[in-house]
């Protein structure tokens, strides 16, 4: 299991995590949680009912198949809730405007950041050309 911590992230009870697609090394998730390492269990498993959530797992179980991965990079740490959610809105709003290929939001173009990730795949080329 891949879960890393960055040296300054400290270790209190909420953390903000970034989601690494390891064949191109580009994040695709920004999220928060009380768990890292049930996190990315879940991550691993889960398929959500959102747009979003769905692409994010078509990623994973795509990456997988391909004998990559993904890693789950904990950047920050918080006591309460309420900072860790902040801090996480705050990261995806930069991470939108900077243009990375994050499957947080917004659900127009989920699509095209899907196809950002998988052309990196020699198995998924052809799929969104």
């Amino acid at each position: 299991m891949t879960v890393m911590f960055v040296p300054e992230s400290g270790r209190n009870r909420y953390y903000v995590y970034h989601l690494i697609n390891t064949a191109n090394e580009l994040p695709f998730y920004v999220g928060y949680t009380s768990d890292p390492y049930g996190r990315y269990r879940t991550h691993l498993k889960k398929n959500p009912g959102t747009l979003e959530g769905a692409a994010r797992f078509r990623l994973i179980s795509t990456l997988a198949d391909a004998g990559f991965g993904f890693e789950l990079v904990v950047h920050h740490s918080f006591r309460y809730r309420g900072d860790a959610m902040r801090r996480e809105s705050a990261m995806i709003k930069e991470m939108l405007l900077s243009g990375a290929a994050i499957l947080n939001y917004p659900a127009k173009d989920i699509y095209q950041k899907l196809g950002k990730h998988l052309a990196c795949l020699p198995s998924t080329k052809d799929l969104f050309k």
